[in-house]
């Protein structure tokens, strides 16, 4: 008997990937996927930080920019009895004031009123200033937040530097600054979240003339007093203004300023505790805008 013949098959070649093989590619391009993710994610972050800032940045510039041109039209009316330019400090004592969060001295307190007086043309007068109230209500003081609103003031009284009445024309100006209204038009809002304002005016010779430093050489036409344990003026009368004028503020970004709101409010021991937390946490935030003005007018 013959023995059958063995069949042969053609050799099939079928390349494939081991599992091994799989899993380290799967792994390679996990690490590739996570790291492309992680980068996305910190350039959106930049991104929105970037347009957080450009929020606070602009009105703040924008503010300062117009408070500066404000001031450097500002001139000594050099009339008896007429202030050229008032400070009015006003310490925070309220049951929200959280102490010692910011710097624990200029800062904390600062909640100051800034008052001036500019010629138009001729003998007319008019008068600007800027003050931190509510955020809704500028006749307000900053709510229970402890935040308020940077307004500006232009005053709709002309005054008139001549006769017997210049006193008095001056004097409205004052009032109307003092005595605000709700959707009064010489009240215009700027800026949100303000966490306080200072104005500090400076002599020739680079002293502040306010009463937390009291200089021992007080210029004439400049008076500086106390009205309370809180509340303290430095005012400019007759030929007087300062050499310099410093103006500083800060604002929380508008999404701390969100979740700042959002806090519980019922309870105001709670509430301080709350805010206080929140302040430590990102008092580092607040953006902080600083401009020394010189004022070419100034006498002393």
């Amino acid at each position: 008997m013959r023995p059958l013949p063995k069949l042969s098959f053609p050799r099939r070649v079928r390349a494939a990937f081991s599992l091994l093989e799989l899993l380290v590619s799967m792994g390679l391009l996990s690490v590739i996927v996570l790291a492309l993710f992680s980068m996305f994610d910190q350039t959106q972050k930049a991104l929105h930080t970037a347009i957080a800032q450009t929020d606070v940045m602009e009105p703040g510039r924008a503010a300062m920019d117009l408070l500066t041109r404000d001031l450097e039209r500002g001139r000594a009316t050099r009339f008896a009895g007429v202030t050229n330019l008032l400070i009015k400090r006003r310490d925070r004592n309220g049951p929200y004031f959280i102490p010692g969060v910011l710097d624990a001295y200029h800062r904390d307190s600062a909640l100051h009123e800034l008052f001036y007086v500019s010629p138009l043309k001729g003998l007319q007068w008019t008068a600007q200033g800027w003050f931190v109230a509510d955020d809704v209500d500028p006749s307000q003081p900053p709510d229970s937040t402890r935040l308020g609103s940077l307004y500006r003031f232009e005053s709709t009284n002309v005054a008139v530097l001549r006769g017997t009445k210049v006193t008095n024309d001056f004097n409205r100006q004052w009032i109307e600054f003092t005595r605000r209204s709700t959707n009064a038009p010489q009240f215009g809002r700027f800026i949100d979240g303000v966490v306080f304002f200072r104005a500090t005016a400076f002599s020739a010779n680079g002293l502040p003339l306010d009463s937390w430093v009291f200089p021992k050489d007080i210029p004439s036409g400049v008076v500086i007093t106390n009205l309370s344990s809180s509340v303290s003026l430095t005012g400019f009368t007759n030929q007087a203004l300062p050499m310099a004028l410093e103006v500083e503020f800060g604002v929380l970004p508008p999404k701390l300023l969100t979740q700042y709101r959002a806090l519980p409010s019922g309870n105001p021991v709670n509430a301080a505790s709350f805010r206080s937390n929140f302040f430590v946490k990102y008092r580092g935030d607040v953006q902080v805008f600083r401009q020394r003005i010189s004022l070419s007018s100034a006498i002393q």
